[in-house]
């Protein structure tokens, strides 16, 4: 009998001695892979999300070794249940050890249980910490499309200013692609507010919320500066419209300039009136002008006030054509003084021409060599005669003011002085023959 128990009783130790090898085995196994747990936390603990020791490619390569290591875990689990059906087994035969084998049990489905929490810690983790290294892809990759369009924004093509149309037309198509991309930083933003709410480490957290916060600013900045050079084209826009009414009002001025240097006065009263009516046309057209450059002027003050890249140029524009302006004003006067004056002196001419004909006309008549046949012709032709020299004696008034004229434009320096003398000397000589031949008559 005491044979047979001490059989049992070795029976028995070896079975415990097999179990607890066993519970040793697992035990190691999940000390080991705790302790694998811990090492990572302890690096995640000093490294970000997006830091250089823990990468995104690491969170891949963290969530596959994941996988494997809920697949082990699996099997160690499956052993659980296997060793706790033999653990039950001793127990329930009353095994001497039952105690140690329920403590042993006991300690090994702690430490199990231990071991799938912190396990389904890591995988929620390394789940968030994938979101996040995600979210911060897609922040890097916005930067970078931000940055291309804000190099866009900063262009000066709107100093150059031709094309202004087309560049106006590039620009509301780039500010809609600006405003379309803002529900994809809004996306970010929204992104980010459910990173907060994941389980992972602070560092992550601060580092989400920090590239948010520099996107955010850039956003601000690419806006403003987007609006700052529609601003500036449309600037450049007024620039070219201004230019093109003063270059306008230039291309005027350089035909009337054409116009006031012209010689031609006319060759006859007919003649310099027709071309006063004209001067007369240039000077109201020249007044016309002269508003435009003054609401012009205007607005380039205007321009000042809002701070035109371009008022330098502008107000130089403006004011050389002001200054065109001026010097045609001047010419213009000239020009009508010296058509005045020609209209004076072609006036004053015909006079004289007409003067001096009737006074050939009666040279003519008074020069005859028919005195009467009889005593009634002859008393007819003495009562035409003194009719005639009525009429001399009035037009000898009239050659007096002829003269006194003439002689007040010669005294003002006209520019027909020696043509007036010339003809002013024919026109007394005629008067003197007229008046001899009268006489004689």
């Amino acid at each position: 009998q005491k044979w047979n128990d001490g059989k049992d009783k070795l029976l028995e130790c070896k079975q415990y001695q097999v179990f607890h090898l066993k519970v040793s085995d697992i035990n190691s196994w999940l000390e080991n892979k705790s302790a694998l747990l811990e090492a990572v936390d302890n690096m995640r603990g000093n490294a970000g999300v997006h830091n250089d020791a823990f990468t995104h490619a690491d969170i891949d390569a963290a969530l596959r070794k994941q996988v494997e290591f809920e697949r082990a875990l699996s099997q160690q689990q499956k052993a659980y249940v296997v060793l706790k059906k033999e653990a039950d087994d001793l127990i329930e035969q009353g095994h001497f050890q039952k105690e140690a084998i329920e403590r042993d049990m006991l300690e090994l489905e702690n430490r199990l249980e231990q071991l799938q929490d912190k396990n389904a810690s890591h995988m929620e983790e390394n789940q968030g910490s994938k979101t996040c290294s995600l979210l911060l892809r897609k922040i890097n990759e916005m930067r970078s499309w931000m940055k291309e369009k804000l190099h866009v924004a900063l262009d000066e093509s709107y100093l150059d200013l031709t094309n202004v149309h087309s560049k106006l037309q590039r620009h509301t198509v780039f500010e809609s692609e600006i405003v379309s991309n803002s529900e994809r930083l809004d996306q970010i933003i929204k992104e980010a507010e459910g990173c907060s709410l994941l389980s992972v480490p602070k560092t992550t957290i601060k580092e989400v919320n920090q590239q948010v916060d520099d996107i955010k600013e850039e956003w601000k900045h690419l806006n403003e500066t987007m609006k700052a050079k529609r601003v500036r084209l449309e600037q450049a826009n007024k620039a070219v419209d201004f230019q093109n009414a003063v270059e306008e009002v230039k291309l005027w001025m350089n035909e009337a300039e054409d116009l006031l240097q012209s010689d031609d006065l006319g060759k006859d009263v007919e003649s310099v009136k027709s071309l006063l009516k004209k001067h007369n046309t240039l000077e109201t057209d020249l007044v016309q002008q002269d508003g435009k450059l003054v609401n012009l002027k205007e607005t380039c003050n205007s321009f000042e006030k809002e701070n035109h890249f371009a008022i330098r140029m502008l107000e130089k524009t403006v004011t050389e054509a002001l200054q065109q302006l001026e010097k045609l004003q001047e010419a213009s006067g000239i020009m009508k003084e010296n058509l005045d004056d020609s209209l004076v002196y072609h006036n004053f001419v015909k006079d004289i021409h007409d003067a001096i004909l009737w006074e050939k006309e009666k040279i003519a008549l008074v020069s005859s060599s028919e005195f009467g046949k009889s005593l009634v012709e002859v008393q007819s032709m003495m009562k035409r005669h003194q009719l005639l020299e009525a009429d001399i004696t009035n037009h000898n008034n009239i050659v007096a003011m002829l003269v006194e004229k003439g002689e007040q434009l010669i005294k003002s320096n006209h520019q027909q002085s020696a043509e007036i003398d010339q003809v002013m000397k024919e026109l007394v000589a005629r008067k003197d023959q007229l008046r001899d031949s009268s006489s004689i008559r």
